[in-house]
């Protein structure tokens, strides 16, 4: 079974998305955004935001998407990355 995520394109590569997580949210959490940023490699990625001060939470895994992958930075704002498939 497959999440419900949409990606926004206007010619590629794709600008946005949109992902219903409620089945994966805790009871009482409501709707909130969170940001991707595309990057070349994730696991690069989550090693680089490790050396600069920030947090992986999710390490990269592969999804139909991309290798995605979540963490927080030195502030502690969330965010997330993904490595789009070619």
């Amino acid at each position: 079974d497959q999440p419900d995520f949409r990606m926004s394109t206007s010619g590629m590569p794709p600008f946005g998305g949109i992902y219903d997580a409620k089945h994966e949210l805790p009871d009482g959490v409501t709707a909130h955004w969170i940001t991707y940023f595309i990057v070349a490699d994730s696991d690069a990625a989550a090693a680089t935001i490790t050396r600069l001060g920030g947090t992986v939470t999710e390490s990269p895994k592969d999804t139909p998407f991309g290798r995605m992958g979540k963490a927080l930075d030195s502030t502690g704002a969330p965010f997330a990355f993904i490595g789009m498939q070619q």
